[in-house]
């Protein structure tokens, strides 16, 4: 990476393994070590606004999604509110 003169902003970065979830239950690291940083291991992370999950069900996106889309019909309508 010296020689593009990027650097990793290991803040931002995140390392996450795709699989099934018998695969997936065998990952124990938390944190994988990249040049002198380390990065942490997630299960899903947000990129360009969509949720991706290690199993790629996007079970975290559409929760997501539908908790925005409540707030915006409870502010909008209280006739929607719970």
């Amino acid at each position: 990476m010296t020689a593009s003169r990027l650097r990793l902003n290991a803040s931002k970065t995140q390392v996450m393994s795709l699989g099934s979830r018998h695969n997936l239950d065998r990952v124990t690291v938390s944190e994988v070590q990249v040049l002198t940083s380390s990065v942490r291991v997630v299960s899903s992370a947000r990129d360009l606004g969509v949720v991706i999950d290690s199993r790629l069900t996007m079970a975290e996106y559409v929760r997501l999604t539908v908790a925005q889309l409540t707030i915006i019909c409870d502010r909008s309508d209280p006739q929607y509110s719970r």
